[in-house]
């Protein structure tokens, strides 16, 4: 009985009657793992005033005779802070009522949900996927992850998710949404997040996040960074996964990291340290200072701490530095560290980086250096590019022959053109220019044919030079050594011929740029 006296509550024995036999009946719902609907029916629980008028009026007839509290005005008030998010004041509220049931584990469970985004391991609320609305909804946000082979209802998860309160979707959908991506159901990914902007949380920096795992799904790449950056200006508790997820998507794209961006990394870093998020933070410090041009400052910081780091994680990162100095940094600042132990050695090095590191020494002139990265006696350099990188060195070592045996079993344009160089170093040329011809190397393959002296094949060239060159060295050749002519008449022929061949040879050289002209 309520009305004029608030704080009094009667109960008969008929109303313990059929509150047991509800209780009973609720008890038989969950062993099916499928709670009531009521029990869930979040956006039913809310009243039609502001937060303050409602919670005041509950909390004003809490308490009964002798300053007990009535049972059932807490589950209401425990329920009124569940729907506007309030999961610690639930779970208080909770603490109040001498009952223990299903129902009220369930509604603990709920406010967890809010306080940490996930319920505890082993919640009801997790088994509970393959239920209908609302039930569907809250076994997703129990879930930390959704297992890919998950079966539930989409439309009664939208459903279900369309009738909590905005602040609720506010808060829920953007890790909804990115739980669901996670779980290759994009589909409904971009529903939760049309939803949840509709609330007009558009600024919202968990929704800049989903946003962009969208976009990552779509190759729409650009977008994607656009929306990062829009979370980790936001500076808010997803900004520093939203600024690895940022910086990782310029290292893949091969673009500059700017510099403000790895310094927030580092920020980052210190003041996560100790935790998985700190470790993985230090990783994308490191990688973005490297991938800005710092490099001293990279190897600085990587030096400070590494301490600090487990030891294939430093296997990680010192990777990852070498390879951007090889493809980014200056001769001088390459050499220093390629050349040293400070950060990797030829045999901690990954095949793929050694390769890399190699080919940048070669290009400097340092084919003993450049081996020791790709000898044959290291992990993974059995594989083809090792193999093509040490026939570059034995070639620039001036050893041909074992070039060859180093692309032994190679094919391939890579591998007939590296061969062609190393027949031309032994003075095959006509073999040279077989395999300059196989390798669509057609001025290669003219080169050869004229140091072997092929004139045919010289005359097929599409160089027009070398095709008269050709044409008056075959009609030279050709020519009988022996003639009836009147000897001043044989003479003049052999001056025009050879005039005619001296003016060929003058454009050729000029053509390949060996001499200057007159006019010079």
């Amino acid at each position: 009985v309520t009305g004029a006296f608030p704080n009094l509550r009667a109960q008969s024995s008929i109303d313990r009657a059929i509150t047991s036999i509800r209780t009973d009946q609720a008890y038989s719902d969950m062993q099916g793992n499928c709670p009531p609907m009521a029990w869930l029916d979040l956006p039913s629980w809310g009243g039609s005033g502001p937060f303050h008028q409602e919670i005041g009026n509950l909390n004003r007839q809490l308490l009964g005779e002798f300053d007990r509290p009535d049972p059932e005005i807490a589950l209401s008030l425990a329920r009124m802070y569940l729907y506007f998010g309030f999961g610690a004041e639930a779970r208080h509220i909770l603490d109040l009522r001498p009952e223990r049931s299903e129902r009220d584990a369930i509604l603990r469970e709920m406010a967890l949900i809010m306080d940490r985004g996930h319920a505890p391991r082993g919640a009801k609320l997790a088994r509970t996927a393959g239920c209908g609305d609302p039930a569907v909804l809250w076994a997703l946000l129990a879930l930390p992850t959704l297992p890919k082979e998950t079966v539930f209802d989409h439309k009664a998860l939208l459903r279900s998710f369309a009738a909590l309160p905005a602040a609720l979707r506010d808060t829920f959908g953007p890790e909804l949404a990115r739980r669901l991506i996670e779980a290759r159901h994009p589909g409904t990914a971009r529903n939760i997040v049309r939803m949840t902007g509709r609330t007009g949380a558009t600024g919202n920096a968990g929704l800049a996040l989903a946003r962009a795992d969208l976009a990552q799904l779509a190759d729409d790449h650009d977008t994607a960074l656009t929306e990062l950056d829009t979370a980790v200006t936001s500076n808010s508790g997803v900004a520093p996964e939203a600024l690895i997820q940022l910086i990782d998507g310029l290292l893949a794209k091969g673009a500059p990291v700017p510099l403000d961006k790895a310094e927030l990394a580092g920020a980052y870093a210190y003041e996560t340290r100790g935790t998985d998020l700190g470790r993985r933070m230090t990783r994308t410090y490191l990688a973005a200072l490297g991938a800005s041009g710092a490099f001293a400052k990279a190897v600085s910081e990587f030096e400070r701490l590494r301490p600090d780091l487990d030891a294939a994680r430093t296997t990680v990162i010192a990777t990852a530095l070498m390879r951007q100095m090889a493809r980014d940094a200056d001769d001088v600042t390459f050499l220093r560290h390629a050349l040293s132990d400070r950060l990797i050695t030829p045999a901690t090095a990954p095949a793929a980086l050694g390769v890399d590191i190699a080919t940048r020494l070669l290009a400097s002139g340092l084919a003993g250096q450049a081996g020791a990265f790709v000898a044959a006696d290291l992990p993974g350099r059995a594989e083809r590019m090792s193999k093509l990188t040490r026939a570059e060195i034995a070639l620039m070592q001036d050893r041909p022959r074992q070039a060859e045996v180093e692309l032994l079993g190679l094919d391939g344009a890579e591998a007939n053109i590296l061969r062609a160089r190393a027949r031309s170093r032994m003075g095959d040329h006509a073999a040279a220019r077989t395999l300059y011809a196989a390798g669509d190397r057609a001025e290669k393959a003219t080169e050869a044919a004229w140091f072997a002296e092929n004139l045919d094949q010289m005359a097929e060239a599409e160089d027009p030079v070398l095709r008269q060159t050709a044409e008056i060295l075959k009609n030279g050749a050709e020519q009988p050594q022996t003639s009836s002519a009147p000897p001043l008449a044989r003479h003049r022929g052999l001056l025009e011929s050879a005039g005619s061949l001296r003016a060929a040879m003058q454009t050729l050289l000029e053509a390949k740029g060996a001499v200057q002209s007159t006019n010079d």
